[in-house]
């Protein structure tokens, strides 16, 4: 584990909700760190920064990928204009999705704040069933379609 990195103890308590021999789309995946603590069957991470696999700037609706097992959105939906759009487009890319967020008061740099009730009526209105998981002041979701 490396302990500069902030996200080692998050990725590790992530990794602990994903599935054994899973196939994940990782939706924000940086630098694909995520891949130093889950080795997933078949792995594809999408942002907007150079190294990722596929680039989030291409429109989502043009995007073809295939059904993933797991699809990540770690530390995400604070940084998208629409989350309810993003959710619509990307809900069909996978059969369950880990949802990371910081529960806060204001926006701090993000376009977007969420308050743990806010997160738990955005997913319940996207998804058919919510599960939610504290790490710290974190909530993990694990929600199905």
């Amino acid at each position: 584990m490396n302990s500069k990195n902030p996200w080692s103890e998050r990725f590790n308590f992530v990794v602990t909700h994903i599935p054994i021999d899973c196939t994940v789309v990782d939706f924000g995946c940086g630098n694909q760190e995520i891949l130093n603590f889950y080795k997933p069957k078949e792995y594809l991470g999408i942002d907007k920064i150079p190294n990722a696999m596929m680039n989030l700037n291409l429109d989502i609706d043009d995007i073809k990928i295939k059904n993933y097992d797991v699809g990540l959105l770690l530390g995400v939906l604070e940084y998208v204009d629409n989350p309810d759009i993003v959710l619509n487009k990307i809900k069909n890319f996978a059969n369950m999705f880990l949802i990371l967020t910081l529960p806060v008061k204001k926006k701090l740099e993000w376009k977007r704040a969420f308050t743990e009730d806010s997160i738990s009526k955005l997913l319940t209105a996207h998804f058919n069933s919510v599960e939610n998981f504290r790490y710290n002041r974190y909530i993990l979701s694990k929600v199905s379609v």
